[in-house]
């Protein structure tokens, strides 16, 4: 069970013991003043429950406090563990080429990149960009690589990020583009071509995290820093555990 699962069932059974605690609250104001229990016996059963809600609220703020000692806080490098990055993304790679999406709409409208899309509620990463893959290009993919986390902060204020993959697409298996599909145009763009410093047709974070992701094995979380909307600086943290299916 997962740090956010285990937090989540002790939010749920303090919330329940809490309802009993009212429920039962209201059920003695009524048996007493039907004088079927004495004002004691009730006392000593709300003061049970209370005690049990107290505890589990104690139980709740020891779990927060372990959670945030394993994952660090939105300063740090899990950038709030997993539960702020609400994004994936998967770069597509046949030999020297990479299956890029044109995109229609916001927020990298008109952008070459990768593939990707929302997390859905309790999905994985990895279960979540080989569902973007196979909805958007139809390749089905049996796994995909992770590569760690690309995040940024808009004018001071951090605002998520995405969980980026590589995959590589067999050499037999044949896509052909240019190809229209409902968020956009696909097509093969050369490596050279995606991070020629004179190209504005893609996101201008791409040429500083792509290269790093595809010469190591290690993963890093990939923060940038954009004011009106270009990026004024930018850092590089290995990350110390992958959260891939977290």
């Amino acid at each position: 069970m997962t740090e956010l699962s285990r937090r989540h069932n002790i939010r749920l059974l303090g919330l329940l013991f809490s309802k009993v605690e009212k429920t039962v609250t209201r059920i003695g104001r009524i048996l007493f003043s039907k004088s079927f229990v004495c004002l004691f016996e009730m006392v000593v059963i709300i003061s049970c429950f209370s005690a049990l809600n107290s505890l589990f609220n104690i139980l709740l703020s020891i779990t927060m406090k372990q959670e945030k000692a394993r994952f660090g806080t939105q300063k740090d490098t899990y950038q709030g563990g997993a539960f702020m990055i609400k994004y994936t993304i998967c770069f597509l790679k046949q030999q020297t080429r990479f299956l890029l999406l044109n995109r229609f709409y916001p927020p990298t409208m008109g952008l070459w990149n990768g593939v990707g899309g929302k997390l859905e509620p309790g999905e994985a990463p990895l279960a979540s960009v080989l569902r973007e893959v196979l909805e958007e290009t139809g390749i089905r993919l049996a796994t995909a690589e992770y590569k760690g986390i690309v995040s940024w902060d808009l004018e001071g204020e951090s605002t998520g990020g995405m969980h980026a993959f590589i995959a590589e697409v067999p050499e037999d298996v044949t896509f052909a583009t240019p190809l229209l599909v409902d968020e956009g145009i696909l097509a093969w763009k050369e490596l050279d071509w995606l991070l020629h410093p004179d190209n504005a047709g893609v996101p201008e974070n791409i040429p500083l995290f792509l290269p790093a992701m595809l010469s190591t094995t290690e993963c890093f979380q990939y923060h940038f820093y954009y004011k009106n909307q270009r990026i004024t600086s930018h850092e590089m943290t290995l990350l110390s555990e992958p959260i891939t299916n977290r």
